[in-house]
């Protein structure tokens, strides 16, 4: 409550005439009043500023995430601060402000590569899928059943294929089939330290002729000229396909461009390849690569 100077006037003159105590003097009593003002106003801006603190304040706090410096890009996040109690007669405490991080995740494991030795096994040659030309079994020359264990398929004829396949008996027998009439195949079967090497000229069946459509073999080994070394030993032939119409040299023309043939399994000459004609030591037979389809079949006895 506040008074005024005219209500302590009021209150001395009071007291004065009731004659307790001896008369106050009017400058100590207005000194008194204005002191006791000051401290009200003290008192009460004291008060709001304690108020004030109560309110939440805004404070930045830094918190990481993956990716920054130090395992975080740093990130600023508002968060209310509550203010500590201020002591009796001393500044407010401010609160303390600490970082907080976000745990980083584990790194995502990865399967570890397959340990690799830098070399593959070359393919082994497929045996044809059976079908017409070659069927998957038929009767040899004795009309024994033999079974189809290796061969190929063309489409182009004038360049030599390496046929390899890995007897079963003393008996391995061929058969042939090539869309043109008048084609014919040159087999050339590398010499052994025992035997030297051989070649076969052998007319080829195309496919709407009647030898073709017999379910036959047209070349088979027996147990002479097979050899002893035959039987589960891979063989390498040489077979070229040369269609009708294939021209002709002399070996004297081949000796000119250097291109001469050491043996019966030819040369390539350029774009070319030049064969030693079945039955002809004079004589050359050239081949270019052109459209021509052939088969060849190995049909082998079981075992024994």
């Amino acid at each position: 409550m506040t008074y005024t100077e005219h209500d302590l006037r009021e209150l001395l003159d009071e007291r004065g005439a009731g004659g307790s105590g001896g008369a106050a003097r009017l400058e100590e009593i207005l000194r008194r009043g204005r002191a006791v003002r000051r401290r009200r106003r003290l008192a009460g801006a004291a008060g709001a500023f304690l108020a004030s603190g109560a309110v939440a304040a805004a404070v930045a706090v830094p918190f990481s995430l993956p990716g920054g410096p130090g395992g975080g890009d740093t990130v600023t996040a508002a968060r209310p601060a509550t203010p500590a109690a201020a002591p009796a007669g001393g500044p407010v405490a401010r609160p303390t402000e600490r970082p907080t991080e976000r745990p980083v995740p584990p790194p995502t494991e990865r399967p570890a590569p397959r340990p690799t030795t830098g070399t593959e096994a070359l393919p082994t040659p497929r045996t044809p899928e059976p079908g017409k030309d070659l069927p998957a079994s038929l009767k040899d020359m004795d009309r024994r059943k033999v079974t189809l264990i290796g061969g190929h398929r063309s489409k182009t004829s004038g360049t030599p294929y390496t046929l390899r396949f890995t007897p079963t008996s003393r008996y391995t027998g061929f058969r042939f089939v090539c869309a043109e009439p008048g084609a014919r195949l040159v087999v050339f079967r590398p010499g052994e330290s025992s035997r030297p090497g051989e070649s076969v000229s052998a007319s080829c069946p195309h496919a709407g002729s009647q030898q073709a459509k017999d379910v036959a073999l047209f070349m088979q080994h027996s147990p002479e000229s097979a050899g002893p070394s035959w039987v589960g030993r891979e063989q390498t032939y040489t077979v070229w396909p040369v269609p009708p119409g294939a021209r002709r040299i002399s070996l004297a023309e081949a000796k000119r461009r250097g291109c001469a043939p050491r043996d019966d399994r030819g040369v390539r000459c350029g774009d070319v390849h030049l064969v030693p004609e079945f039955g002809s030591s004079k004589e050359l037979i050239e081949l270019r690569k052109r459209p021509g389809r052939w088969a060849v079949g190995v049909y082998d006895r079981p075992a024994s």
